[in-house]
C-alpha cells in the first residue's frame, strides 16, 4: 500500500469506520442508479422487450459507471484527501495504490464497453462518449468553474438515451428526451444537497462551487426554482406515455406533489442529509415506476 497523499486528519468523534475498498471505489449505489435508468430507457421503448438483451445492457452500463467512478477517484485522489466527505476513501488513505485502482477501472470500463458493441443496436460509442464527458470534461473543469456540474449532469442523462437506442428507438424522440431531461435536472439539486452536508468542503475545498459565490438565501431560491423545473419535467412521464397505467400515473403525481411540498413548504425538506436521501428516493421511485409500468405486465 502506498502512503496517504495528505496528512489531513478527519476530526470526528468517534472515528467512523473506513469504507470497504471495492464498494467505495465503485460507488455501487450510484452505479446501480445509472444502470437502472438505462434499463428504464430500454423498457420504455414500445414493443415486447428482449429480457436477455435488457439484462446485458444493464450489467454493461453498471460496469462502465463503476469503472468511471474508480477512474475519477484516481484522478482526484489528491483533492479527495483535502475534504472531510472524501478523505476516508481508499486512495487518500493509502489502502489501495493508484496503479491497482487504475487497473481495476480499466478492466471495468472495457468489460462494460465490449458487450455494448455486441448489441443489435450498439451503444458502445455512447458509452465512450459518457467516459470522455465524465472523466474528461467534467473532471477537468471541476476546479475551474461550478458550471462543470452541468457537464456531469449531461453525462448522467445519457443512460436512458442509451437504453432507448439499444432497444431500437431514435434518441431524438421526445418521449425519451423527457426522461433524460428529468434525470439531468435531478442531478443539480441532489449535488447541492450533498454539498450542503459538508459546507466546509463546499466553501473551502479545492473544487469550484456555487457555495463560494452565492449566499445561503440566494442559493436556496435557486434550488427551489430548479426543483420546480424538476417537478414540471416529472409531469412529462405520464404526458408522453412513459407511464400509462392509472396507478403508475397516480404514484408519479404523488411523488411530484411531495417534491413540491419539500421544496416550498414552510419546514423545507429537513437537514441536507435528509434532502439528499429524499431526492435519491424520488428519482429511484420514478425510474422504478417506468420500469414496472413498461414490463410485459403493468401496474
Amino acid at each position: 500500500m502506498n502512503a496517504p497523499v495528505s496528512t489531513l486528519t478527519c476530526e470526528t468523534t468517534p472515528e467512523p469506520p473506513e469504507p470497504a475498498i471495492v464498494p467505495s471505489l465503485l460507488r455501487i449505489p450510484m452505479s446501480a442508479m445509472v444502470a437502472i435508468s438505462a434499463l428504464a430507457g430500454y423498457l420504455a421503448f414500445p414493443g415486447l422487450p428482449r429480457i436477455t438483451e435488457a439484462a446485458l445492457l444493464t450489467v454493461a452500463i453498471f460496469l462502465l459507471a463503476a469503472g468511471c467512478s474508480a477512474l475519477n477517484q484516481v484522478q482526484e485522489r489528491a483533492e479527495d484527501a483535502l475534504m472531510e466527505r472524501t478523505c476516508r476513501r481508499p486512495l487518500p488513505t493509502g489502502r489501495i495504490t493508484p496503479t491497482a485502482a487504475l487497473t481495476l477501472a480499466g478492466a471495468l470500463i472495457v468489460a462494460g464497453l465490449l458487450p455494448m458493441a455486441r448489441l443489435d443496436h450498439p451503444v458502445a460509442g455512447w458509452g465512450l462518449g459518457a467516459l470522455l464527458l465524465y472523466n474528461g470534461l467534467y473532471t477537468g473543469l471541476k476546479k475551474r468553474t461550478p458550471f462543470a456540474l452541468l457537464a456531469g449532469a449531461l453525462c448522467g442523462a445519457l443512460p436512458p438515451l442509451m437504453g432507448w437506442h439499444a432497444a431500437g428507438g431514435n434518441p431524438a424522440d421526445h418521449r425519451i428526451l423527457g426522461l433524460a431531461t428529468l434525470v439531468l435536472l435531478w442531478q443539480v439539486p441532489h449535488t447541492w444537497a450533498l454539498g450542503a452536508r459538508n459546507p466546509d468542503d463546499s466553501r473551502g475545498g479545492p473544487f469550484a462551487s456555487l457555495f463560494k459565490a452565492l449566499d445561503a438565501p440566494r442559493l436556496a431560491r435557486l434550488n427551489r426554482i430548479w426543483l420546480l423545473a424538476l417537478a414540471i419535467a416529472t409531469l412529462q412521464l405520464p404526458a408522453f406515455g412513459l407511464l400509462r397505467s392509472p396507478s403508475a400515473q397516480t404514484l408519479c403525481l404523488a411523488l411530484c406533489g411531495g417534491l413540491l411540498v419539500c421544496a416550498f413548504g414552510a419546514t423545507g425538506a429537513g437537514s441536507p442529509k435528509l434532502r439528499s436521501i429524499k431526492l435519491t428516493l424520488y428519482l429511484a421511485g420514478l425510474i422504478c415506476l417506468v420500469i414496472l409500468d413498461n414490463l410485459p405486465w403493468s401496474l
